[in-house]
């Protein structure tokens, strides 16, 4: 059997390597994998031999679908596959912080008003409050 090699030094390399590496029973064709993502087997060729760009709605299908994260399929950046109960974790992390973040709001008598105000001022009037407000902080580091 002969086996086969990748370009991943290309994003049409490791698109061609998330094609073969799609599914674990057997190797997915260009037209079946083209057809799980909403490509025609002709564009997927193209991208495979770096012909044309792929596309970032097909790079984050492919994430969705496969787990191959797509800042590695496209630039080869972090790890080839998404960490499913990583990226769980985070999440769980990220929502915490949210919801701390909304109880100290809430606490603050009126604070939720002048947030909800400040988000529907126009950016710049908000870019004037930030840096406002990081000047006071910065003042008050040099005290």
């Amino acid at each position: 059997m002969k086996k086969i090699e990748f370009d991943l030094d290309t994003p049409g390399g490791r698109l061609r390597f998330v094609r073969f590496k799609a599914n674990e029973k057997k190797i997915l064709s260009q037209e079946e994998f083209g057809d799980s993502i909403y490509l025609s087997q002709s564009a997927l060729s193209k991208m495979e031999n770096n012909e044309s760009d792929i596309m970032d709605q097909t790079l984050t299908l492919i994430e969705f679908i496969y787990g191959f994260r797509k800042e590695w399929i496209a630039s080869k950046i972090g790890p080839e596959k998404i960490d499913a109960r990583k990226e769980l974790e985070l999440a769980k992390l990220k929502l915490e912080g949210i919801d701390e973040r909304n109880k100290r709001i809430e606490k603050l008598q009126g604070s939720s008003k002048t947030i909800d105000i400040y988000l529907n001022l126009p950016k710049r009037e908000r870019t004037f409050i930030d840096n406002y407000v990081l000047r006071i902080l910065k003042k008050r580091e040099g005290n």
